[in-house]
């Protein structure tokens, strides 16, 4: 591979893009640039992992993690005008997860990248990508210059809305497909957060998730803790369905009596249907640019990393085909499995989704509790989907008439 500038070029620095660097040299391979068009990492999303997710990514990346948590997770409930629905460990035991510090994330994998070889440079926006000569040819402007590079192997891992992925014949969501979504740090206390069901937790360690057809339309609004009485609350809506700043604003007025405001952000989420291939050749997809996220709760920090994992181990074994087989085999069934979960609670009433949780909480709440505190497989997940599904259907059987003609 070495006529070309580089071996592997990823456009993209975030958590996915910096994981296939790492991997790929964790894996023998070197020569590898990163493109990233954001002169420094800023805080985009909820931030929230399990804990068996950070564990198996740090055991893989051989990362060492403790700096970047912000809060320990011991709760989680979903809430609605009608009910609520909670997960609850013991205080004595390992957390359900974690609130991150993104932007000390991203800045300590860019740092663990750079140490095992790889080039990573900021400000560089990718302009075009052409094939030439059996190689991929990348424009990008840094500094206002414009500059080329030659690459064998090209990685898309530049978000939602990938430009790599739209130049190399990919679909970019849009619609119902793809969550807009605005965050909130608000300070304030537990006291000062009036829901219809407040449920028994303690605010600073529980993540806390809203739904309601007219406050968060096919969404859902978020409340992470990150401590010392600061949360990160957030919502995302489908494209089209309104500005998502205006519905966190009423709902923040209506649910929280008194609060400060200490920072803001914004972003995109695809909760299309999965890529059956995120393989074109020598270009490969990865992360939120490959959906590898989940259409159903938006959370792709796991997903993104893993597969930027298998990527880079692929890449260093100058066989793409492995990505593929892992992907198709693995994830790709599970983020279908997700994007039918979508599909299904669109069709829904806020006292079908009472309902739901009711069936939830009386037949799979102890497998729920399993896969969250020890880990997930899509055997687990198929095995709690149809449990709750098949409650929930014979009950409500026009459901499936409708998603199936919707």
């Amino acid at each position: 591979m070495s006529n070309y500038d580089y071996d592997v070029v990823v456009v993209g620095g975030s958590l996915a893009g910096l994981s296939v660097a790492i991997s790929y040299a964790l894996h023998g391979g070197d020569n590898i640039l990163v493109l990233e068009k954001k002169n420094k990492p800023i805080h985009d999303c909820a931030g929230g992992i399990a804990k068996f997710a950070l564990d198996d990514l740090s055991s893989l990346l051989k990362l060492k993690v403790k700096n970047i948590i912000k809060q320990e997770i011991y709760s989680f409930g979903i809430v609605t005008k009608r009910g609520c629905l909670f997960l609850k460990l013991d205080y004595e035991g390992d957390p359900l997860g974690y609130t991150i510090d993104r932007v000390k994330f991203i800045e300590y994998l860019t740092r663990r990248a750079r140490r095992l070889g790889a080039k990573v440079k900021r400000k560089a926006n990718v302009e075009n990508v052409i094939i030439e000569d059996g190689c991929f040819k990348v424009a990008y402007t840094r500094n206002s210059k414009t500059k080329f590079v030659t690459c064998k192997y090209l990685v898309g891992a530049d978000g939602a809305l990938s430009k790599t992925g739209a130049l190399m014949g990919f679909e970019i969501p849009s619609g119902e497909d793809l969550h807009i979504c605005a965050q909130k740090w608000l300070q304030f206390g537990e006291e000062d957060l009036k829901l219809p069901y407040p449920g028994d937790h303690v605010l600073d360690d529980t993540i806390l998730i809203y739904h309601d057809r007219v406050e968060t339309p096919k969404g859902y609004l978020w409340i992470f803790p990150e401590g010392k009485h600061v949360f990160r609350v957030g919502i995302g809506v489908p494209q089209g369905y309104g500005t998502p700043y205006e519905y966190l604003e009423k709902w923040i007025r209506k649910y929280i009596e008194n609060y400060t405001t200490l920072d803001k952000t914004g972003g995109a989420v695809p909760t299309a249907k999965p890529f059956k291939e995120v393989v074109k050749g020598n270009f490969a997809l990865v992360g939120d640019a490959g959906r590898q996220c989940s259409a159903l709760h938006g959370g792709g920090m796991y997903f993104g990393m893993l597969s930027g994992y298998h990527l880079g181990k692929a890449l260093a074994n100058d066989n793409l085909k492995e990505y593929q087989d892992w992907y198709r085999g693995y994830l790709y069934k599970i983020l279908k499995l997700h994007y039918l979960g979508k599909r299904i609670i669109y069709c829904m009433s806020d006292g079908d989704i009472n309902r739901l949780m009711g069936i939830v909480n009386k037949v799979a709440m102890r497998d729920l509790m399993a896969i969250v505190s020890k880990g997930i497989t899509f055997e687990d997940i198929q095995k709690i989907f149809r449990k709750i599904a098949l409650r929930f259907i014979l009950r409500k059987p026009w459901i499936l008439f409708k998603m199936l003609t919707s």
